[in-house]
């Protein structure tokens, strides 16, 4: 397969063409959190991995910024976690960007003070066009000298970078973050050296690349994610426009193209998204760009990736959420395993908690997603006779898990199929993802050598038949009927009726 063909960018060698997104996830860069859930993607097989966007550059250029103590600080506490995901074989980078603010944030969600700037001003619409801005939020143009020395700080982050020991860097030039925004015409409308043309608005990601690379030399890789478009924004910039700012960050010293959409809305595909998603934008760049360009955007399968590089759409695939739903995506397809793949379902469970609860992201398929230092399956002191009552999400979860654990388990489930509410819930548009969650957990079951019994209603008499050691109740809720007139009528479906199929 040719995701498994390895690649050079300017000596840096990835094992294959598979790279996990940058994401932010809640977890940091120093904490033992944050090792273990890079970590185990790096054993997972990824070629490499890059650091979501958490920091701004402020944090790694400033020695004498910020509460957290600055540069040496930074530095001395990611080290480990390079030589962590080295030991796995995987290269690593991390995505630098800057807040909207003076003179930096922690995170985008934490400001710290100074006053708010974009290249011009401006009043944040409602709802916001930028992540990480609240409605009505005012910002201030930049000063010209306040550009320069934002720029000096992406160079100086980009040492740091280097000097801890990763292995690249990547300027997050799109999805509506700082950097991005010079480049659109919409954000942009300056009339000095910084804005206005087309070449104009390319000044600042141009300088602050060629700023990085005379930071980090020549023998460091350098990444640009690239907005190819901003998608449902009149007067935006056009793929073309984005293609012909490639060709330019190329001669400025970039050495992969990140392709992704200009603006927040939307760079985060729904079940009702195509896979590849974006596939087609980076296609539209690399037919002018002579190094690699990757693809993101729902590349949850193997099909899918393999297709893009077959197709010559792009050179590498980003590979995202679906990482964080299964950390072993890729071994498990050289493995030819790739049914044993915990799917992400699109439910957007790990965006909801990580932008509106200010948490950890969780993930509805995978319990153990940025907590894996405390999730860990260990063989079982004392083998028993499980038996888990319910064959829905939960129960097959807990029989597996059981069953992982060396017990004897079965499970007993009173309808004619596994699947419990999930049968149901794959029905309405936009849900049917979730039929193949409730498929893969099926085939666990079967795979781990669960014995299941269908049909069979569990009774105080017969759990005391099979005299298990332990029984797990997995039964799941029962409708609730409003107490009111006519509400138990024939002429009354419930919900659970009409998705399975109950004439109306």
């Amino acid at each position: 397969m040719l995701i498994f063909q390895p690649i050079t960018i300017r000596g840096m060698t990835l094992k294959n063409r598979v790279i996990m997104s940058p994401m932010d996830v809640g977890v940091g860069f120093r904490s033992r959190r944050a090792i273990a859930y890079y970590s185990e993607r790096a054993r997972g097989g990824v070629g490499a991995i890059i650091c979501g966007l958490m920091m701004s550059v402020s944090l790694i250029s400033d020695e004498a910024w910020g509460k957290v103590g600055g540069a040496a600080s930074f530095a001395d506490g990611i080290r480990r976690l390079a030589d962590e995901v080295h030991q796995a074989g995987t290269k690593i980078g991390i995505q630098l960007s800057h807040p909207f603010s003076l003179p930096g944030s922690v995170s985008m969600f934490t400001k710290t003070g100074g006053k708010m700037i974009a290249p011009s001003p401006r009043i944040e619409p409602d709802p916001p066009r930028h992540v990480a801005l609240d409605a009505g939020t005012e910002l201030q143009e930049l000063t010209v000298a306040e550009i320069e020395e934002i720029i000096g700080r992406y160079a100086r982050a980009a040492a740091v970078v280097k000097e801890v020991g990763f292995d690249f860097v990547e300027l997050h030039g799109a999805n509506g973050h700082f950097a991005g925004t010079f480049f659109s015409p919409i954000d942009n409308r300056r009339t000095d050296k910084y804005g206005g043309d087309l070449k104009k608005r390319m000044r600042f990601g141009l300088e602050t690349t060629a700023a990085m690379r005379e930071a980090v030399g020549d023998d460091f890789p350098i990444f640009y994610r690239l907005g190819a478009q901003e998608k449902d924004l009149p007067g935006g910039f056009t793929t073309e426009d984005a293609a012909a700012f490639a060709v330019e960050l190329v001669k400025a010293g970039a050495d992969v193209m990140d392709i992704s959409l200009g603006s927040f809305a939307g760079v985060h595909p729904l079940p009702d998204d195509p896979m590849g998603t974006f596939a087609d934008l980076a296609a539209a760049v690399k037919q002018q760009v002579k190094v690699p360009v990757a693809a993101v955007g729902r590349i949850n399968t193997p099909e899918v990736a393999e297709s893009i590089l077959r197709e010559d759409k792009a050179d590498l695939v980003y590979i995202g959420r679906q990482l964080i739903a299964d950390p072993r995506w890729v071994n498990k397809v050289a493995e030819g395993r790739a049914g044993d793949i915990v799917p992400c379902i699109g439910c957007m469970h790990c965006h909801h908690v990580m932008f509106h609860k200010q948490q950890p992201a969780e993930c509805s398929v995978n319990p153990a997603a940025c907590r894996e230092h405390e999730f860990q399956i260990l063989p079982a002191e004392q083998p028993k006779k499980v038996l888990v009552v319910g064959g829905g999400p939960a129960g097959m979860e807990a029989a597996i898990v059981a069953a992982q654990r060396g017990h004897q388990v079965t499970l007993i489930e009173k309808s004619d199929r596994l699947g419990g509410q999930l049968s149901y819930a794959s029905v309405p548009p936009y849900k049917e993802e979730i039929s193949r969650l409730n498929q893969y957990l099926a085939n666990q079951v079967e795979q781990a050598g669960i014995a299941v019994k269908l049909r069979t209603e569990a009774t105080p008499e017969s759990v005391a038949e099979a005299r298990p050691d332990a029984v797990i109740v997995a039964t799941g809720a029962e409708p609730a009927i409003p107490d009111i007139p006519g509400a138990r009528g024939q002429n009354v479906l419930m919900a659970l009726n009409v998705l399975g199929g109950q004439p109306t």
